[in-house]
């Protein structure tokens, strides 16, 4: 089955800074890493923020393209690991800047793309993400009592 869902996202200014990404209140932060690239996935509880990296290595650095995903999103996320689409799109808006963010399946590899930095996910990566992601959606839609 061939889906392809496209949606535009008009983000603020604050949303999607990376800096807020790395804020100390992460209560979620992990990285799977290739050899070359990498994918990285972040919730921040303060902000109830999920944000989704690609990353390029440049030498010894890396080169991050950064997204904050909605939990619809992730649910879309969600039907292609799940094998019930092969593909999902989104183009999010910053300050006159059109990202595409783009989750595909080519067989059993998953790719996952931000702008122009994709990640290759395997089969184990694929699990791992798909419960990390059922997990974020759920926290992040119940308010914590303090």
């Amino acid at each position: 089955m061939e889906v392809e869902e496209e949606h535009v996202i008009e983000e603020k200014v604050e949303d999607v800074e990376d800096k807020e990404s790395k804020n100390n209140n992460l209560a979620l932060n992990r990285t799977f890493f290739g050899q070359t690239t990498a994918l990285k996935v972040q919730y921040n509880k303060d902000l109830n923020k999920i944000f989704v990296h690609t990353g390029k290595k440049n030498g010894e650095n890396w080169k991050w393209e950064v997204a904050k995903l909605y939990d619809t999103e992730l649910a879309d996320v969600l039907r292609l690991l799940n094998k019930e689409i092969d593909r999902i799109g989104f183009f999010h808006q910053f300050e006159g800047k059109e990202t595409r963010i783009s989750v595909n399946r080519k067989e059993e590899t998953v790719f996952f793309r931000i702008g122009d930095i994709s990640k290759a996910l395997n089969y184990g990566e694929q699990v791992v993400l798909k419960l990390l992601l059922e997990n974020l959606i759920l926290r992040s839609n119940f308010i914590e009592s303090k």
